[in-house]
């Protein structure tokens, strides 16, 4: 960490989810954020790690790849907790989110399309909840791949934003 630079943008990327590793990386990057400008990229299991400090992710100004975030500030979120709530009676899991986004993109892509649906995932970009998908082929005789992360950003006002993209 001594090659860091004051004057310039640091950033530094750490794919590992070693949790004993990790926590010490963003420990030790988190004092160097008072006299450097520092971006941190990490994976997203460190997020759960309870050793770390979430306000170091944010000073890091941190970026993850995720597959779901929920932005409760959504009126169509609001909607499903609203109604989850009514029916069961109890607060809404990730699980209840997942089983939602994943019912709602195959049957919509089914009625829309038919039992051919999976040749108009190219196409079929419904608003979800949670999640996105961007399903692909990897060659003619294969499956399909989901390729569709989210990337989240811990920014510094102590917001857990994704950054938004095109699709």
């Amino acid at each position: 960490m001594d090659s860091f630079v004051d004057s310039l943008h640091n950033l530094v990327i750490i794919p590992s989810s070693d949790k004993a590793f990790v926590s010490d990386v963003v420990s030790r990057l988190n004092t160097l954020t008072e006299t450097h400008k520092i971006t941190f990229i990490g994976h997203p299991r460190m997020i759960n790690y309870e050793n770390i400090d979430i306000r170091f992710f944010h000073n890091l100004n941190t970026y993850i790849f995720d597959l779901h975030y929920i932005d409760y500030s959504q009126e169509d979120v609001k909607d499903f907790v609203y109604k989850f709530r009514k029916i069961f009676e109890k607060e809404p899991d990730k699980y209840s989110f997942y089983g939602y986004d994943i019912t709602y993109y195959f049957l919509h892509a089914f009625q829309l399309f038919g039992d051919q649906f999976y040749c108009c995932f190219d196409r079929y970009y419904p608003d979800l909840l949670q999640m996105n998908f961007d399903f692909k082929r990897i060659d003619k005789d294969s499956g399909f791949i989901n390729e569709k992360m989210i990337l989240l950003n811990f920014q510094r006002n102590y917001l857990l934003r994704p950054v938004l993209d095109e699709k």
